[in-house]
């Protein structure tokens, strides 16, 4: 990984310290906003209070906690945002780091939500809009989308460059998750799904990291080779942080580009393999990818006797997934997909 991308994931990681006054909690948390950490700035110099403030969050200083508050009031206002900063996450997925331009502060996202965004697209008569998954938490001081390239308004995205405008809603959508659970939790995703579990990983952190106390979490992502694959860095420095507590399964449906090391089954996602993973007690499963892959995963959980209200597909935009009601047990809708073990990827 080279060294300027893996600074990118660690700045992104971060976000402004907030001076702690003399006596009060706080909690060592090495990250800072995006761009590089400071010359001469110490991991002491990283210490933030985590006092109790609106939402439980710590979200900063308090004009920025009243910012937040009067953004709350323009959640359904088309607002004037600028492109911050540009990372290309992997081959075919492009991160937008955005901020407000008019002033007002962020309406804090819950991990999972969307960004409805409108731009104007050359040679349309209307400005265009899409609901662009939300890869930040809501403790980042910039919304960050992560979106793959197909279709005008992906592909108009993947030109902007940093400093050129678009307009926002305020983040929106169900598909959410409660970083601070102690319920076990299963994140599954395929392709530029992985944006919004990333949301929901840098919550985890974030809100684990005052007590060491992390919800335990298993992710299992889904790629199409080693150069689909998004957030590798930071995934691995997320993981790092919680001790264990957050797991990793990686599958590759074309590995030829992989070494052994680079993932850990080989094909797609499927009954047989959701089998293995899923556990006895409670789990809550969080499902996003292709309308296929998550009608597949849905009916495998379903297969599998997880309680539906256990299960959580993303359905924002044109990935919506019909689902299969708890009691249509059975064959799998789709076309299975296989498995080799690992002595056949030596």
């Amino acid at each position: 990984m080279p060294a300027g991308r893996v600074a990118q994931n660690e700045a992104l990681l971060s976000r402004n310290r907030r001076r702690r006054p003399p006596g009060r909690r706080r909690a060592c948390l090495d990250w800072a906003v995006p761009g590089a950490r400071p010359a001469g700035r110490s991991r002491d110099d990283e210490e933030r209070d985590v006092d109790d403030i609106p939402d439980g969050r710590a979200t900063g200083e308090w004009p920025e906690v009243a910012a937040r508050m009067q953004a709350t009031y323009l959640r359904s206002t088309w607002r004037p945002f600028r492109v911050a900063d540009i990372v290309d996450e992997s081959a075919t997925i492009r991160s937008l780091h955005l901020q407000p331009t008019d002033g007002i502060g962020l309406i804090a996202n819950r991990p999972g939500q969307h960004l409805p965004i409108r731009v104007s697209i050359a040679g349309a008569r209307e400005a265009a809009c899409r609901d662009c998954a939300l890869s930040s938490a809501p403790s980042d001081p910039v919304y960050r989308i992560s979106v793959r390239r197909g279709d005008p308004v992906s592909d108009h995205l993947h030109g902007l460059q940093i400093g050129d405008a678009v307009e926002a809603h305020g983040p929106a959508g169900t598909f959410v998750m409660d970083t601070s659970s102690r319920r076990p939790a299963m994140l599954i995703a395929a392709g530029v799904g992985i944006a919004p579990m990333m949301a929901m990983l840098r919550g985890i952190v974030h809100d684990g990291l005052p007590t060491r106390r992390f919800r335990p979490t298993r992710l299992v992502y889904a790629a199409r080779s080693l150069a689909a694959r998004a957030f590798d860095a930071e995934i691995d420095l997320l993981m790092a942080v919680t001790g264990g507590a957050v797991r990793l399964t990686r599958v590759l449906s074309d590995p030829s580009s992989a070494a052994p090391a680079d993932f850990e089954l080989r094909g797609r996602i499927d009954r047989e393999v959701l089998a293995d993973w899923v556990p006895d007690g409670e789990c809550d499963f969080f499902v996003c990818g292709p309308p296929a892959f998550m009608r597949v995963v849905h009916d495998g959980l379903v297969d599998l006797r997880v309680p539906g209200d256990r299960i959580l597909v993303d359905s924002f935009g044109p990935s919506a997934s019909r689902r299969r009601p708890m009691a249509a047990v059975g064959g799998l809708e789709a076309a299975r997909a296989w498995r080799v073990d690992e002595q056949s990827k030596a």
